[in-house]
């Protein structure tokens, strides 16, 4: 074989080479890409029950502890502030008391040092809640201890009468304490019986100076004679 011929055989040979190389580089190439090309990512629908907000039914909370009717009901009674009420007749300490929320009758009287022995107590429901600004009497003649009226006293009325008084018995602070009648109407009052003996008739009220029509209509189902 001459030297020409060698020559001619290498550089082929060289050619085919260079040429198989650079095919295996573009099929790399072309793999690479194909592999690292951006994926689509499926989304997942949206969880229904995640669309609106939690609801929470009877006995469950946002922090998972159970709410009853009892719970919210002692919360309120822990908010609620205390109470004040008038004790006055056969009580060991009569005068004003501050009791806690949700005191009734009983507490009070226990509050008041006790009722005096020999006082009839029929006349007092002592399981009764007492409500902010009553006033109790106890063993008083002619007072007659009523029921307060559902959701306590209504703001700007005088909370403070809970009972039918007597006319011809009652002292100037249980008529002080009924609706209309401040110190200076209880005095007149007092005096009108100082002056004129025991009433007879509710309707003698009328004569008594600064009792109108309307206040007396505020007064004939809180009194009695």
């Amino acid at each position: 074989m001459s030297l020409r011929a060698f020559r001619v055989g290498v550089d082929g040979r060289v050619v085919a080479a260079v040429a198989v190389l650079a095919l295996l580089a573009i099929v790399f190439a072309g793999v690479g890409w194909w592999q690292g090309r951006p994926q689509p990512v499926a989304v997942p629908p949206p969880d229904a029950a995640a669309s609106g907000p939690p609801s929470f039914g009877a006995g469950s909370s946002k922090s998972g502890s159970v709410v009853t009717d009892e719970s919210l009901a002692g919360a309120a009674a822990a908010t609620a502030g205390p109470v004040s009420v008038h004790v006055v007749g056969r009580v060991a300490r009569p005068g004003v008391l501050v009791l806690p929320a949700g005191a009734r009758v009983d507490d009070a009287l226990k509050a008041a040092g006790g009722v005096l022995p020999g006082t009839d107590l029929t006349v007092l429901n002592l399981a009764r809640v007492v409500g902010d600004g009553e006033q109790i009497p106890v063993g008083v003649p002619g007072a007659t201890t009523m029921p307060q009226a559902p959701g306590g006293p209504t703001a700007g009325t005088k909370a403070s009468v809970q009972t039918v008084v007597d006319l011809n018995t009652a002292t100037a602070e249980q008529l002080d304490a009924l609706p209309g009648i401040g110190p200076v109407m209880a005095e007149n009052i007092l005096e009108w019986r100082r002056e004129n003996g025991r009433f007879t008739s509710i309707e003698q009220l009328r004569e008594i100076r600064g009792i109108g029509e309307s206040r007396f209509a505020d007064l004939r189902r809180k009194v009695r004679v």
